[in-house]
């Protein structure tokens, strides 16, 4: 069995973390090029996946933060915003607590963690305007 130095490449890492461990293996151009290929597709796969699970959780929150008076629509443009109820954010806890307990497949996605549901509902206003964009864009162009 022969090596052939051209078909394969050589790495030797030394990380700090390891001291002087040194790892040596060798690689085929094509399987580095096919193993590169594969983790950036799991990458990608996985946050999509994890982008789709925090839209899924955000748009939980603000259903429940709709049905308690956390927010409100807008019934003109249908914008969701803060409705500045300060007291509504502890009616949206207990509301999450009985989803939870309950076992509703609604909050399903958050897999029986209390904790992830209430930093969601407790998340859901920030960076939310107090008032519907479009409706305060429409009273303040004529003016």
């Amino acid at each position: 069995m022969g090596f052939d130095s051209d078909a394969f490449t050589l790495f030797i890492g030394r990380p700090k973390s390891y001291g002087s461990v040194f790892y040596l293996a060798f690689f085929s151009p094509g399987f580095i090029i096919t193993l590169v290929s594969t983790w950036r597709m799991k990458i990608v796969a996985a946050i999509k996946e994890t982008l789709t699970e925090l839209e899924e959780k955000h748009a939980i929150a603000v259903q429940i933060g709709l049905e308690v008076g956390l927010l409100e629509k807008c019934p003109v443009h249908g914008c969701v915003f803060d409705a500045m109820n300060d007291f509504a954010l502890d009616d949206a806890f207990r509301c999450a607590e009985s989803l939870i307990a309950q076992n509703d497949p609604m909050v399903a996605v958050f897999q029986g963690n209390r904790r992830r549901l209430h930093h969601a509902v407790e998340e859901v206003r920030s960076g939310m305007d107090n008032c519907c964009p479009e409706c305060y864009e429409a009273q303040h162009k004529g003016g």
